[in-house]
């Protein structure tokens, strides 16, 4: 019988065991000790400290977490330290899928006969969100759902056949389905609009979040019903131009009796006309107000409902910004009921600025896009923080991002790349400055889900960072062929040692929460549920202090670091790799799903 050792197994790893070796193995008896070994093999290779039960592929392990929360949940990780959840759901749910389901696509990997039609097959690549690689490809037929490959019986595993029974038992049984239950639209039986002409394009924007209407570029003139030639000047140059989302109620009809069966158990209703600010009148409706409380001049924001697979419908909400609080709300350091801003700050749709006590909540409200930014979104930070900054009401502010897979994700790259290779400083032309670098009052970062990119940047410019045990935190521009030039080179050097720095900026890795606990970039890991109440605690404990002293004492720390000539540097630099043919070929790169070609010029 052969003998297998530790190098053999490492070889049988790597897939350099000849074929013979390998036989062998297969035919010899299993036995404890290589599966020990096997085990530890694996875990040397990865830097997270959670104990690898049993490898699902060669980048994904069914882990027990260990570290801060210590409760030995069990979840599917990857080896970069992106988490999947729990390992009795399937996987793929939380991964990045790349789906070839067209012609062209499917001839990149299929060449001549060997071409599927694509009206009956698609390939779906299944990629890690946190390290980039491809996990797993599955060819399935169009509208199969993803293949749930392996639920292994961990307990009967070890129980049975390792005799070291694990500490926690689980229940043996598939959860994907409890999961997807609510995933499923709701029959829709109210009209549709039809997705024809400028509708079209219209609702694609709406399913992306955004609303959009068409503006005249010689008179600026803003018109909803679409059309080729402005009514006012006669002008047919013209371009879809993003909304504020905010408006105010202009007139409403009640409805007592629908004449639509689809509307029958709606009544009564109110078909609303909402009066944007930029001067466009909207039917819809106001989803949380009931026709009796409407008020001529209530102001709104847009809201999106998506009804079916292809039509996500404008609605708006009540908003709160133009009108007093009352003093329940406002004022004390508890945390009391979260109300808009009564000051009239300027920000998108996609912008949340709330007040909750003596605390400023503001949240990127984007995850259909993974809170990626827009230059309007920035900008609206920016103006919020401002605010924060100046209203004497307000001590702390905390700063996260909606739903639990993205803090953010940094710029929207079909609109940040033109704009910075064009020199656009994004709002930033004073180069001594960068993201919150002149508010001195505290933020603290809540970090759930990924924050790379300009999501790091963003976050380097807090001051106490609390994290959920699924967020990842990377700055992978150099992947790309670009900077992270949003004052990282100049901030992260500080905030963490040296040789982390480095890796961060120069491989473009990103790293797990515990990773980021261990090196000081972030103060605290919570599990997700807990982020926000985790984050309001640690405002709360700075409420306790004199306002004044913090603010002092903060910006006694931050002029202290003299970072204004960094930044300057920062900039100066960054603007020779964004002149570069690298900074145009990495995104395009990114945009093909490719590996970039890059020639360091």
């Amino acid at each position: 019988m052969a003998a297998f050792d530790k190098a053999d197994i490492e070889k049988l790893v790597d897939g350099v065991l000849p074929w013979t070796a390998v036989q062998e193995m297969m035919k010899s008896p299993k036995d404890l000790d290589r599966f020990d070994q096997y085990v530890e093999i694996l875990q040397s290779r990865v830097d997270w400290d959670d104990r690898i039960l049993l490898p699902l592929t060669p980048l994904l392990y069914i882990v027990a977490k260990r570290g801060i929360t210590g409760d030995g949940a069990r979840v599917v990780k990857c080896r970069c330290g992106q988490e999947f959840g729990d390992y009795r759901v399937n996987w793929k749910l939380s991964s990045l899928i790349y789906v070839r389901d067209d012609e062209e696509s499917l001839a990149e990997v299929y060449k001549g006969r060997e071409l599927p039609d694509p009206s009956w097959v698609q390939v779906r690549e299944y990629i890690c969100p946190g390290c980039g690689a491809m996990l797993e490809v599955e060819a399935v037929p169009r509208g199969c759902p993803p293949d749930f490959d392996f639920l292994p019986d961990l307990d009967t595993f070890y129980d049975e056949w390792l005799d070291r029974p694990l500490e926690d038992k689980y229940e043996y049984r598939d959860l994907t389905p409890e999961l997807i239950k609510d995933w499923s639209l709701p029959d829709y039986n109210k009209p549709l609009p039809e997705l024809e002409g400028f509708a079209e394009d219209f609702y694609e924007y709406c399913k992306d979040g955004e609303l959009r209407f068409q503006r005249c570029d010689d008179c600026g003139v803003w018109r909803h019903v679409p059309r080729e030639m402005c009514a006012e000047c006669g002008s047919f140059e013209w371009s879809w131009a993003r909304s504020s989302g905010r408006g105010t109620v202009f007139s409403w009809t009640t409805v007592e009796r629908a004449l639509h069966p689809g509307f029958g158990t709606d009544t009564p209703y109110a078909a609303v006309v909402v009066e944007m600010e930029e001067g466009v009148r909207l039917v819809s409706e106001v989803v949380d107000v009931r026709p009796v409380d409407l008020e001529i001049g209530m102001p709104v924001e847009v809201t999106f409902e998506e009804v079916t697979h292809d039509v996500t419908l404008p609605k708006f909400r009540s908003r709160l910004s133009d009108r007093a609080p009352s003093p329940s709300r406002v004022g004390g350091n508890g945390a009391g009921v979260r109300v808009e801003r009564d000051r009239p700050v300027q920000v998108p749709a996609t912008i949340r600025y709330e007040q909750d006590g003596r605390v400023a909540i503001v949240t990127i409200d984007r995850p259909e896009a993974h809170n990626a930014l827009t230059k309007d979104m920035l900008l609206g930070i920016d103006a919020a923080m401002a605010d924060f900054q100046e209203d004497d009401d307000l001590w702390v502010a905390i700063l996260t991002g909606a739903g639990e897979r993205s803090f953010c994700t940094g710029m929207d790259l079909k609109e940040a790349i033109p704009l910075l290779t064009s020199g656009d400083a994004l709002g930033y032309e004073d180069q001594t400055k960068r993201q919150f670098s002149d508010v001195f009052k505290p933020i603290i970062a809540a970090v759930n889900g990924m924050c790379i990119a300009g999501g790091m940047e963003m976050l380097a410019g807090t001051d106490l960072r609390v994290a959920s045990e699924t967020a990842t935190f990377g700055l992978g521009e150099v992947r790309w062929g670009l900077v992270p030039a949003g004052g990282s080179h100049i901030r992260v050097p500080r905030q963490i040692p040296w040789a982390i720095a480095m890796e961060l900026l120069l491989t473009g890795e990103p790293i797990s929460a515990q990773r980021a606990y261990e090196i000081g970039l972030v103060n605290r890991v919570v599990p997700a549920g807990d982020l926000m109440s985790a984050a309001r605690e640690v405002a709360d404990l700075i409420c306790r202090n004199g306002p004044l002293a913090v603010r002092t004492s903060k910006e006694i720390a931050v002029r202290a670091l003299g970072l204004e000539s960094g930044f300057v540097l920062e900039k100066a630099l960054a603007q020779r790799v964004f002149d570069s043919d690298d900074a145009k070929e990495g995104p395009q790169a990114f945009k093909d799903k490719r590996k970039p070609d890059f020639k360091g010029k």
